[in-house]
């Protein structure tokens, strides 16, 4: 089975989400994200995986020292780069 893994942009900010859903429930999740945040919430890509759980806690290490709270970072231009 293939998941997505995602960065979502919390828009006019640093702040980004590292996550993972199935493809099916994408819009859903973000539609989830949405609802608790006073900020428009931007996809800024997605890449199907079967490594997704992987690839995410790895992501989540590397950026570590950028954690605000839960799986929300301050990223910069040069780090969202990754994603692309």
């Amino acid at each position: 089975m293939k998941d997505i893994i995602y960065p979502i942009n919390a828009f006019g900010s640093e702040r980004f989400k590292i996550g993972i859903t199935e493809e099916k429930n994408l819009n859903e999740r973000i539609k989830s994200l949405q609802t608790g945040c006073p900020d428009e919430l931007l996809l800024i890509n997605k890449f199907k995986t079967k490594y997704a759980t992987v690839i995410e806690k790895n992501l989540h290490r590397v950026f570590m020292n950028k954690k605000t709270h839960g799986e929300w970072f301050l990223m910069s231009n040069v780090d969202i780069i990754l994603f692309k």
